[in-house]
């Protein structure tokens, strides 16, 4: 079955958030601009949205959010937002999942536009559709949130989860203020919001990661020269 990678968002549902440059050009040249990046993100999408994980690579980025249900802060917020979608949205001639679409438009032309006036570029910076799946089981977004902390490792860019300073990995091991639903997303990995078994269950992860490479590449050596 073809995976559908555009799928609408609903409030109190869990996504799994993700798009990249059109070229080979990078989306962050330095640490200002992943800082930016963050400030826009908390600005346009955290008001509507739960940051359960994240992670920012050279080319592309990794959200895992929980769309919030609507009340009576979230409404405020929107009333605040005077955009047309906004307006749509309070008179309900448009649903959440349109709403929430402008606001990620207006999250990625925020970026873009600053990087095409500082480098005098011209044209998209990000894959027009971001990609959204909803993940529908405690296991699924588990490992999800795995896979996000993993990708740098995944791409040779970190040794391990706690080497890469630009994911949300870190922040579930601090007790520093965050705008992380670290609660939330420690106690979707273990009722007594253990960070012991946070951590355990991303080395699980990676042992596994491991030793499919290595079966991979144990297979693939075995093809000879087909």
């Amino acid at each position: 079955m073809k995976q559908d990678y555009w799928q609408t968002l609903y409030g109190n549902s869990f996504y799994h958030v993700y798009n990249r440059v059109t070229s080979n050009e990078l989306l962050f040249r330095d640490y200002a601009e992943r800082q930016f990046f963050m400030k826009q993100w908390h600005r346009l999408l955290l008001p509507y949205v739960d940051t359960y994980a994240y992670c920012l690579m050279s080319n592309h980025f990794h959200f895992i959010i929980k769309v919030k249900e609507p009340d009576a802060i979230y409404w405020e917020h929107i009333k605040k937002e005077k955009t047309v979608a906004a307006r749509a949205f309070l008179e309900g001639t448009k649903d959440l999942n349109g709403f929430l679409e402008d606001q990620f438009k207006r999250f990625f032309s925020s970026y873009a536009n600053k990087c095409n006036y500082k480098y005098k570029r011209h044209g998209s910076l990000f894959q027009k559709r971001f990609k959204r799946v909803e993940l529908m089981t405690l296991v699924h977004i588990l490992n999800k949130i795995c896979y996000v902390h993993h990708n740098p490792i995944h791409h040779d860019a970190a040794a391990f989860y706690d080497a890469w300073e630009f994911s949300s990995y870190k922040a579930f091991l601090s007790n520093q203020p965050t705008n992380i639903a670290r609660t939330q997303g420690l106690k979707l990995f273990d009722d007594n919001l253990s960070v012991p078994f946070f951590i355990a269950y991303h080395q699980s992860y990676h042992e596994n990661w491991v030793h499919e490479q290595q079966a991979y590449d144990f297979d693939f050596e075995g093809l000879g020269d087909y």
